[in-house]
This record gives structure tokens, C-alpha cells and sequence, in this order.
């Protein structure tokens, strides 16, 4: 009996995922191709291996027990497809790797990529410099295995579409976290907040702050709106909200401005403008080395299992 690895592939991902829609998401095909491998597989085998409702499909008797024969019997298709282009010298020694422009200062991001340069002399390393949303698609699509990304993570559950958000990312590509950073304020000396010791959700209350815009992510904006609501403040959205214009606006407008606190702003320097965290303010970005959910080749794989050991000792130091 003969099956193909498209139909077992497809039955596999589907009963993961729990729907055939995000099925033909993961794999990245139509859905009606998705039902068509799935009857053709149920054709061959002579027996159901889904139950479909209206809400979920779930696992028949059958279904369940094929599930991690079907699995392993991929894994080891995946393994052997690596092995193949490890021997062919298939992408031996290139990786193309994610890694926006405005992050090439971060201490993290630059103590990583040149100790990895500098002990894998082997791997040529091209850094491509999009927009975060470009390399969020390319994973999800297979153009990139690897990119180093600033953001929020989310649940696939919570979005259908990616790529329109430029700090967020699905929550279950794997990833490596290296730092993580709570969002605060910078607060111009003019403002009544900068004379408190410290800040809290209460001393917020009737404020204006300047906050970034939709392009950031939906997710992100909707629980940056969630925190000013509990504070009882209003966010105010500039024309340019990237983290550099919030800064330049709280100078000229003396109001504060929501930070990610990845960058130091201009200004803070010289006592312009004053950073504080906010009791009760637990919002987080993180930065985090993130692949593909296909298989990874011989430089992606290296530099996931140097990133695994320099995080280690960074903690560990």
C-alpha cells in the first residue's frame, strides 16, 4: 500500500491544528487541497480518520492511533531530506538571517551575530534588513529559516493574517528568547510626574500620554489601550510614533511618552528626558532568535545551537 507524504503530511497537520483552514495556513496551500489529501488518504485507508463539526475536527478511534505512526514516519522523511542536502553541500555554507536595521545597536543582537561570526568563520552570514513584518512573513513562508526579532509575541489564535504588525509575531514559531525589556515612560522634567519617587497605575490617572500607532500591532496597541484604561489615562497617537519620534514629541509637548525600552533617546542623555517604570505596567517586548517551523538546514541549525550556549552563558554570567 502506497501513500503519499503530501496526503500524510497534510492529515498530521491538520489534526495538530485542529481545523483544515489553519492547516492550509501552516502548509500554505488553498484549503480545498487540504480536504482533497484528506479524503484521498481516508479513500486509500478504507476507514474515517476525522470527525468534522461545525466548530473543530476531531480524531476517530483510527485516526488517533495512526496519528504518531504518521508523525514519526514525516519526521524521519525530514531528517532524511536534511541528511540529503547535508551530503549534496546544499546550502553548506550561507545563511540568510533577519535582522531589521533599527536593531543593529542592541547589545544582545551585536554580542551574538560577531561571536557566531567569529567562531563559525565556515558560514558566510547576509543579513537582510527588512521591516520585522517582511521577516515574519518569510518564516511563515519558508523564505527565511532564521531572523532576530524585537516584538510581542502572539497566539496564533488570535490572528488569521500576518505580517501587517511590525513588534508582533506568532507566539508558536520556535524560538530562542535572548533578553526581554518592560515597557516605561520618559518623562520630561516639566511634566508633575517627574517630580515622583516613583510611579503608579493611580498617579497616571487623567494624564495625556503619547504612545505608538497601529502599524506596531493590533494585539500590542489593544493591550498598551487595555493599561491606560485601568490607569484612567488617554493615549495620544503623534503622526510619527516610531520610539525615536515619541521622544523628540514629549520634549516639544512636556508629556510623557510609553517606551519600549530598547533604545536610550536622545535627549535622555543630557537630562531631557527622564525614564521611569510604572508600578503595575508589566507589558513586555522580547528579543528572541526565531525559525521556521520547516527544517532547518546545516548554518541554521549551527547558529541555533551556538545562540542555545551563548544565551546559557550569558544567564549563567
Amino acid at each position: 500500500m502506497h501513500f503519499e507524504a503530501r496526503a500524510l503530511r497534510c492529515f498530521a497537520v491538520t489534526a495538530r491544528e485542529g481545523s483544515v483552514s489553519r492547516a492550509a495556513e501552516r502548509l500554505r496551500v488553498r484549503q480545498p487541497t487540504v480536504s482533497a489529501q484528506l479524503r484521498k488518504l481516508e479513500l486509500a485507508l478504507g476507514f474515517s480518520l476525522l470527525h468534522r463539526t461545525t466548530r473543530r475536527i476531531e480524531l476517530t478511534k483510527e485516526g488517533k492511533h495512526l496519528l504518531p505512526l504518521v508523525e514519526a514516519l514525516l519526521a524521519d522523511a525530514d531528517r532524511l531530506k536534511q541528511g540529503v542536502e547535508d551530503l549534496r553541500g546544499k546550502a553548506r555554507t550561507h545563511l540568510r538571517l533577519g535582522s531589521v536595521f533599527y536593531l543593529q545597536n542592541i547589545p544582545e543582537r551585536v554580542a551574538l551575530l560577531e561571536a557566531f561570526v567569529a567562531a563559525r568563520p565556515d558560514i558566510r552570514l547576509d543579513v537582510d534588513s527588512r521591516l520585522q513584518a517582511s521577516h515574519v512573513t518569510g518564516l511563515l513562508s519558508g523564505e527565511l529559516e532564521a531572523a532576530l526579532l524585537m516584538g510581542y509575541p502572539i497566539p496564533r489564535r488570535r490572528r488569521t493574517t500576518w505580517g501587517d504588525g511590525e513588534l508582533e509575531f506568532p507566539a508558536e514559531l520556535p524560538r530562542l528568547v535572548l533578553s526581554q525589556r518592560t515597557l516605561s515612560l520618559l518623562v520630561p522634567p516639566a511634566s508633575p510626574l517627574a517630580r515622583l519617587p516613583s510611579l503608579t497605575l493611580a498617579s497616571l490617572a487623567g494624564q495625556s500620554i503619547l504612545v505608538p500607532g497601529p502599524d506596531h500591532g493590533h494585539e500590542f496597541v489593544a493591550a498598551v489601550s487595555a493599561f491606560l484604561a485601568r490607569a484612567g489615562a488617554t493615549g495620544i497617537v503623534p503622526a510619527e510614533n516610531t520610539e525615536e519620534a515619541l521622544a523628540r514629541q514629549a520634549r516639544r509637548s512636556n508629556l510623557p511618552a510609553l517606551s519600549l525600552g530598547w533604545f536610550r533617546a536622545s535627549g535622555e542623555a543630557r537630562g531631557e528626558l527622564l525614564r521611569k517604570p510604572v508600578d503595575g505596567l508589566d507589558l513586555q517586548t522580547e528579543l528572541a532568535l526565531v525559525f521556521g517551523k520547516s527544517s532547518l538546514g546545516r548554518p541554521a541549525r549551527a547558529l541555533r545551537a551556538f545562540a542555545r550556549k551563548f544565551a546559557a552563558a550569558n544567564r549563567s554570567g
